[in-house]
């Protein structure tokens, strides 16, 4: 029985693959890496976050399904400032948590999961990486989610040509 006083509540919820310009999600998982960063300030480039979560996300196999989910816990009242970077996605720097005295759950995050040169932009590029890796296990490059690397996932990067984060609200 744990009886130490709450230092706040929760956040809770998932990243997904966003599969165009306009934020629609195919409700997948992205794969790899990703941290995310909580704020106290929307001045993210020189002050230090409160908290830095490292998660791992994995790949739906034939046997698993795909982890996506992530947790922030111990957020007091306020307003936070929210960072989610990944060596494949571009910068979410546009999330902003409103926390009130209850948990925040179910919180469904699109992420642009195709920038696979990290130059912060979603160009045919992106596209070549995914005809490069066909036909091999790499599951950074299977956007849609069905264990395979085909030009179906470069349609997911050519969708999202162009696309721009546009604030992500959670209260």
């Amino acid at each position: 029985c744990d009886i130490t006083p709450s230092k706040g509540h929760s956040v809770s919820g998932s990243l997904v693959i966003a599969t165009d310009s306009i934020g629609n999600t195919n409700g997948l998982a992205p794969y790899g890496s990703y941290t995310i960063k909580v704020y106290e300030t929307p001045d993210m480039e020189t002050t230090e976050p409160i908290k830095t979560i490292n998660t791992v996300f994995t790949a739906k196999t034939e046997s698993t399904e795909a982890s996506n989910l992530f947790t922030i816990d111990a957020l007091p009242v306020g307003t936070y400032y929210v960072s989610i970077s990944s060596d494949y996605a571009l910068t979410r720097n546009d999330i902003v948590i409103t926390m009130a005295n209850e948990n925040i759950d179910n919180i469904v995050i699109p992420i642009v999961a195709c920038d696979y040169n990290q130059d912060s932009y979603i160009t045919a590029a992106d596209a070549g990486y995914i005809y490069s890796n066909m036909a091999k296990d790499a599951p950074a490059y299977d956007l849609n989610g069905d264990t395979y690397i085909t030009a179906a996932d470069a349609g997911y990067v050519y969708s999202a040509l162009g696309l721009e984060y546009n604030g992500f609200e959670i209260k």
